[in-house]
């Protein structure tokens, strides 16, 4: 068991005082010791693109090359395990329903049109993610939706516009997903 002099950046110095916590990144020293980075590595963070060098913050688990199984099927995964703990990373990042309920709704409208009308041109769905992915992106810049949710939409992109069925996997992903976070 860790004591509290145990904790990263806190180093015992004599008669049982410790040192001051420091950013993880550049070493400042933290105003509140719950935090692992300074203000301007936060800041600094919150901009980093999805694709730079910064460590994902999806489990691979919850990213994948198909929503389909080897028969046609959808996967287990997609209802259960990778939703589950994609909506558990959600929750932690602050997402909740209502912040991404617009978004989900542009992909979710599209997915009903496409199912209730078979002739309908898969270009106008693929159009569609693309917007999605451009609207999460703002929101991101915003700093109104944590860039984890930029990740998961842009991680699935390709295989998203793929086709009608992957379009519609996604969809029921994202269903899955969102059905476990909380309403604020």
């Amino acid at each position: 068991m860790s004591k509290l002099g145990d904790a990263p950046g806190w180093g015992k110095l004599s008669a049982g005082t410790t040192a001051p916590a420091k950013c993880q990144k550049c070493g400042k020293p933290l105003k509140d010791p719950k935090y692992t980075l300074c203000y301007e590595c936060n800041q600094k963070s919150k901009g980093d693109p999805v694709g730079s060098t910064r460590e994902s913050e999806l489990p691979k688990e919850c990213i994948f090359e198909s929503f389909y199984d080897d028969g046609g099927h959808l996967r287990r995964e997609i209802f259960i395990e990778a939703a589950k703990e994609a909506s558990e990373v959600f929750m932690r990042a602050n997402i909740s329903q209502t912040s991404i309920r617009n978004l989900f709704n542009l992909l979710k409208d599209m997915a009903n049109r496409l199912q209730a009308d078979r002739n309908l041109d898969f270009g106008i769905a693929r159009e569609t993610f693309y917007k999605f992915v451009r609207q999460v992106e703002y929101n991101v810049k915003r700093q109104v939706l944590h860039s984890v949710f930029q990740e998961i939409a842009e991680r699935h992109l390709e295989v998203s516009t793929k086709s009608k069925k992957e379009y519609l996997g996604f969809v029921e992903y994202l269903t899955s997903i969102v059905a476990r976070l909380k309403s604020k």
